[in-house]
């Protein structure tokens, strides 16, 4: 977050709440690595039963479907196999990615359909 004031201004904040410096200096230290660019994939899959899922990946997206279909984790596809790659979008930064993706699995299944 950016403060704009004039040149010459003080800018007085108030005291932070208690316990808020802690968790601050943590999201601190975060953001350097959640801002850097590289690409990331924000993906959906047609699960076997219809169902949809949305994730997001670092990797080659056609390694990542094949880590589902492989059952490499244990997770909600695990149950729903075999899926489909649906849809794909490829961001710079995480920050942008994660947005996305917490965008779309905000939506009903019907919307993610389209």
């Amino acid at each position: 977050m950016r403060l704009a004031h004039d040149a010459g201004e003080k800018v007085r904040l108030a005291p932070p709440a208690a316990g808020a410096l802690r968790r601050h200096a943590i999201a601190v230290r975060s953001l350097p690595m959640l801002a850097c660019a590289m690409e990331v994939t924000v993906y959906i899959l047609r699960c076997s039963d219809g169902s949809y899922y949305t994730g997001l990946t670092k990797q080659e997206i056609e390694a990542r479907v094949w880590e589902h279909n492989a059952r490499t984790y244990d997770g909600y596809t695990a149950k729903r196999l075999p899926v489909e790659l649906v849809f794909t979008e490829t961001y710079d930064r995480i920050v942008d990615a994660i947005a996305r993706e917490r965008q779309i699995k905000g939506w009903c299944a019907a919307r993610r359909r389209h």
